[in-house]
């Protein structure tokens, strides 16, 4: 079980992520996607981290799926059709969530997340929908 007590923490977290994409994702759709998936996990963490497990071992969160009664497994790489499809992940976006929550001292590479392509990085600015973030 899953246990957010600091929501203050966990919304900066979650905005940090957000504007990570922002300076990092150059494709718009691409963009949209990971926003939309990492705003899911938003309301899925408050909602229902009580079936999310992290794993600090391996740096991994499980999460069950009650709509399909299935578990993922993710931390950089997932089994959900999203992911084999080349797809921005929720379980992805959740497990790096966590994981920043989790442990504040890791830091990011400046060339961009892990998820990402060199293709799909812009460190100057992005397009999120219509509107341009430098």
């Amino acid at each position: 079980m899953l246990e957010i007590t600091d929501i203050k923490k966990i919304n900066q977290v979650v905005s940090d992520v957000i504007e990570k994409v922002a300076q990092t994702v150059s494709d718009d759709k691409a963009a949209t996607r990971w926003v939309n998936s990492i705003n899911k996990v938003a309301d899925q963490i408050e909602d229902h981290g009580d079936f999310m497990t992290w794993n600090p071992e391996t740096k991994s969160l499980l999460i069950w799926n009650q709509e399909t009664n299935s578990i993922h497994s993710a931390n950089g790489v997932c089994d959900c059709a999203a992911f084999q499809k080349g797809f921005p992940c929720f379980h992805r976006a959740a497990a790096r969530i966590v994981r920043l929550y989790l442990e504040p001292e890791v830091r990011e590479p400046i060339a961009g997340p892990p998820y990402m392509s060199p293709s799909q990085m812009n460190s100057r600015r992005a397009k999120i929908g219509n509107i341009w973030i430098d």
